[in-house]
């Protein structure tokens, strides 16, 4: 009598992977470019109108492949989803990275 053992595990929900540290649960990677942007305030307090500076911006990051990671964490995927990239070092660098880890629900941007 053949005995057939399947080489990959039966499939279970990625919450069920995640809590028992699986390391067969299933993983998204994104590699791409991400952009950091900086709008007027348009409730923001302007100077006068003869003045082509703001007094106040608005910031915000995103790009197809970031904004992909972040939905599947939000969706329960956690520290599976992950996006990879090159940061500029500096101020900007920092900024960007400050906003990743607002936009993850564990605060970390893994």
């Amino acid at each position: 009598v053949a005995l057939a053992v399947p080489l990959v595990p039966k499939r279970r929900s990625p919450s069920s992977c995640e809590s028992r540290g699986d390391d067969y649960a299933p993983r998204f990677t994104c590699f791409g470019e991400a952009m950091l942007r900086y709008i007027p305030d348009p409730d923001g307090d302007k100077l006068p109108l003869t003045s082509p500076f703001v007094k106040r911006w608005l910031r915000g990051c995103g790009g197809a492949e970031l904004n992909v990671t972040v939905s599947l964490s939000r969706l329960g995927w956690g520290g599976r989803a992950k996006w990879i990239s090159v940061v500029p070092e500096g101020v900007l660098g920092d900024d960007f990275l400050d906003l990743l880890g607002q936009a993850y629900p564990d605060g970390k941007g893994s």
